[in-house]
């Protein structure tokens, strides 16, 4: 039997019936499975993928109270430079006698490619300069 301009066989109405079954698998599979991935991105974005600018800054606080090293890695070219470069800015943290009094964030305040953290110190409230370099927060001092 030839169907629509000669071209739809009984073949071709088996093929169609299948595909339109399988379709209808694959959208029910679809809906059921939208409820999940909506959970999973948010998930998602709460470990971290959809991290604010006020989040990376006190991130790279926070590492540095674990270890005052990470600083280097995060600091500015200015700040390098001015420190003698990265090994030297390694062996300054390394020898702070301040690196045990933890900064704990009490707020940072952004403007354009420039922020400010202020911290809590034992030895008192002090602020940290941030910069944004190549799309990344940098401590510039």
């Amino acid at each position: 039997m030839t169907g629509v301009c000669g071209r739809l066989s009984l073949g071709s109405v088996d093929q169609l019936a299948q595909r339109a079954a399988s379709l209808r698998r694959v959208n029910t599979i679809r809906r059921a499975a939208a409820p999940a991935l909506l959970v999973l991105s948010i998930s998602l974005s709460a470990c971290g993928g959809g991290s604010s600018d006020e989040d990376k800054i006190k991130s790279i606080v926070k590492d540095g109270n674990n270890d005052p090293t990470t600083v280097c890695d995060n600091a500015s070219k200015a700040l390098l430079k001015q420190l003698g470069g990265t090994d030297a800015c390694k062996k300054a943290a390394k020898d702070d006698p301040g690196k045990d009094d933890p900064a704990d964030v009490q707020s940072v305040k952004i403007t354009g490619d420039k922020a400010v953290a202020s911290v809590k110190l034992k030895a008192g409230p002090q602020t940290i300069n941030f910069v944004k370099e190549d799309g990344d927060w940098k401590v510039s001092g």
